[in-house]
């Protein structure tokens, strides 16, 4: 349903913005045509609304991803797989600070080095990695390795 609901949403929206602007190779930038589109629909009302959401937005996510990559690093420093003294510990609030911490350093100094560009390229690239090793993993242990029927995962 999810997707469903996405892919005809999305398609309303293409829709409609065509309905607006009908000739895609007059956007001043085709990478935000979407907020080139809500100007002209809403004048700078909407245009401000939609500055003020992408980058609530954008903050909402980067710290989500932060703290899932610090919730991760916990795990993995309290199972040993890193060293437990830094990374397998919880602060007073049950969140594992010095990973947070260390997470934002990493970013702040990789937003520095390289291109947003290339940061994103890194970013898709490990995901597109994962995934396949997710993918081989669940193959490997259900048809080459076998998995006993009583572990109730199947």
């Amino acid at each position: 349903m999810v997707c469903l609901f996405t892919g005809v949403f999305s398609g309303l929206q293409v829709y409609l913005a065509q309905r607006v602007w009908p000739d895609y190779r007059t956007y001043p930038h085709v990478e935000t045509a979407f907020m080139d589109v809500a100007r002209v629909v809403g004048h700078n009302g909407l245009f401000i609304a939609l500055a003020v959401n992408l980058v609530i937005m954008s903050l909402a996510c980067g710290l989500t991803g932060q703290l899932g990559a610090a919730r991760l690093l916990y795990s993995m420093g309290r199972d040993n797989v890193l060293p437990r003294k830094i990374f397998g510990r919880l602060g007073s609030t049950n969140v594992p600070s010095a990973n947070v911490l260390i997470i934002g350093v990493l970013a702040f100094l990789f937003s520095q080095v390289f291109s947003y560009e290339l940061a994103a390229e890194m970013l898709n690239f490990g995901a597109f990695l994962a995934f396949m090793g997710v993918n081989f993993a669940c193959f490997s242990q259900f048809y080459l390795v076998g998995q006993p029927e009583e572990s109730g995962i199947c």
